[in-house]
C-alpha cells in the first residue's frame, strides 16, 4: 500500500485511539501509511480509564515530539451514584498538568445503559466544567450518535431521544459560553446544518472534528456547494480526524484517511473507501445517499482544517512528557 500524499504541509489527526488490542508494530505501520505530521491520542474514559490514560502517555514517551495526548476522567462509581462530582475539578487540573487536553465520551447515549447514567448537565459535572472553563482547557467531548441509531432493531429506542443529548450539550455552553470544546463526528448535526451553524456562531470557543462514522459525509455530499461554503465560513473551527485505532487492519485505517482526503481535497464522486476496505458493500446514509462527493476545498481552508486549527486549539507542539503520577484522587 502506498503512503498517502497530502496537499497540506501540516497534517494532524485530532482523533486517534490506541487500545492495546494489537501488537504495537501494527499501530506504527498504520501511522507510516497515513503519513501525518503529528497526531492526537485520545484516552477512552470508562471502567478502564486508568489503563487508557497510561496507554496514551506510553505512546507519547516513545515519540514525544510526534504525539499529542488527551487524558480522560477516572470516575468513582460511588461518587457517580451519589451525584457528588466535586473531586472532578482537581482531576481536570491534574490532567492539564500532564496531558495536552481532556477527552470525554460521557455524552455517548449507549453509556447510559452501562457505566455512566448521568447526563452532561447533571450537577455531578458542574465542578468539572467550571474548572475547565477557568483553565481554558481544550476538551474533546462526544455528544449524541447518528440519528439512524434510534431506529430499527437493537436501536436506542429505550434511551432518551437524540435531541436530549444535544440539549444537554447546549445547556453546558449556555452556562459556560467560553468553553473550548471540540465536538467530534461533526456533533452528529450534519442533518441539521443550520442548527450547527447557529452553535458555531453563538459559541466562539467550540470546534467540530471529522472523525468517522461519516454520517456528515453523506449529508454534505447532497449539496457540495453548500458543504464547501460551510467549511469556508467556519474554516477556523473544523479539525481533521479519522477515529483510526490499532484494531483497524492496515488497509482499513488507510482507507479512513484516504476517504477524507478525497472528500476534502478533490471534487471526485466515490464510495466510502473504509467500507470497501473491510469487504463490505457501500452502505446507504440515513439520507438515502450511497455515493460521496468531494468538496475540493480552497488550499487556505484545507491547510487550516488539516492541521493549523489543531495547533491553535491545543498548541503548536506537543506538551513535554510529565512526571509519572496518577490522575484520580479516589483510589
Amino acid at each position: 500500500m502506498d503512503t498517502i500524499r497530502w496537499k497540506s504541509n501540516v497534517v494532524i489527526d485530532s482523533h486517534v485511539h490506541y487500545l492495546g488490542a494489537e501488537p504495537l508494530p501494527h499501530f506504527y505501520k498504520i501511522l507510516d501509511l497515513v503519513n501525518y505530521t503529528h497526531l492526537n491520542l485520545l484516552a477512552i474514559p470508562g471502567p478502564n480509564a486508568v489503563t487508557q490514560n497510561a496507554f496514551v502517555l506510553e505512546r507519547k514517551a516513545e515519540r514525544p515530539d510526534f504525539f499529542y495526548a488527551f487524558g480522560c476522567l477516572e470516575h468513582d462509581p460511588q461518587r457517580v451514584a451519589s451525584g457528588d462530582g466535586a473531586y472532578l475539578a482537581d482531576q481536570a487540573t491534574r490532567i492539564m498538568e500532564r496531558y495536552d487536553g481532556i477527552k470525554m465520551l460521557e455524552g455517548k447515549p449507549a453509556l447510559r445503559r452501562t457505566w455512566m447514567p448521568l447526563g452532561l448537565d447533571h450537577p455531578y459535572y458542574a465542578p468539572f466544567f467550571a474548572r475547565v472553563a477557568e483553565l481554558k482547557a481544550p476538551v474533546t467531548l462526544h455528544v449524541s450518535d447518528p440519528i439512524n441509531l434510534w431506529h430499527g432493531p437493537n436501536s436506542y429506542q429505550d434511551l432518551q431521544p437524540q435531541e436530549e443529548f444535544h440539549r444537554q450539550a447546549e445547556a453546558i455552553l449556555k452556562r459556560h459560553p467560553t468553553l473550548r470544546i471540540n465536538f467530534p463526528h461533526f456533533m452528529y448535526l450534519a442533518p441539521q446544518l443550520d442548527r450547527l451553524t447557529g452553535l458555531l456562531d453563538r459559541y466562539p470557543g467550540i470546534m467540530i472534528d471529522l472523525a468517522m462514522g461519516g454520517e456528515f459525509l453523506y449529508y454534505l455530499s447532497d449539496n457540495p456547494d453548500r458543504g464547501r461554503d460551510f467549511f469556508v465560513r467556519f474554516q477556523d473551527r473544523v479539525l481533521y480526524g479519522t477515529d483510526i485505532n490499532d484494531r483497524n487492519a492496515l488497509k482499513h485505517a488507510r482507507a479512513k484517511a484516504e476517504t477524507l482526503r478525497l472528500f476534502l481535497e478533490t471534487s471526485e464522486t466515490f464510495f466510502n473507501l473504509s467500507e470497501l476496505a473491510m469487504g463490505q458493500q457501500p452502505s446507504t446514509g440515513s439520507n438515502g445517499r450511497v455515493e460521496l462527493r468531494g468538496l475540493a476545498l480552497p488550499q487556505t481552508t484545507l491547510d487550516k482544517v488539516m492541521g493549523l486549527n489543531f495547533q491553535r486549539f491545543v498548541s503548536r507542539v506537543p506538551k513535554p512528557l510529565p512526571v509519572p503520577a496518577g490522575i484520580g484522587n479516589h483510589r
